[in-house]
């Protein structure tokens, strides 16, 4: 069997390079998320089917589910509202040998 040597080749830098690339993007996510839901909260109902927004209620009524079942996912990464087995842990605290802790947007 041959080695191909175009294309990316593994090695541990890359691997953790990668890995923690994935784990800041995840956590930056979960920050937008975060912000972005208690915006919409904050609108609530009223202020995303008024104008000058003026979405319809059922598309309102989606955003404001969407983002908090997201924002929900969001909290058991941090450790919180965790209902499954064994103790809770918090993803992004655990992750951060892999990213640093300095994630910006």
């Amino acid at each position: 069997m041959s080695t191909i040597t175009a294309g990316f080749q593994p090695s541990q830098q890359n691997l953790n390079q990668q890995a923690g690339q994935i784990i800041a993007m995840m956590v930056t996510a979960m920050q937008n998320v975060q912000q972005y839901n208690a915006y919409v909260q904050y609108l609530g109902l009223a202020g995303l089917t008024n104008a000058p927004l003026s979405f319809t209620q059922g598309d309102a009524q989606a955003i404001l589910t969407v983002f908090a079942e997201l924002d929900s996912i969001r909290a058991v990464l941090e450790g919180a509202n965790y209902t499954g087995p064994g103790l809770p842990h918090n993803f992004v605290n655990d992750t951060i040998p892999f990213w640093g802790g300095n994630v910006t947007q």
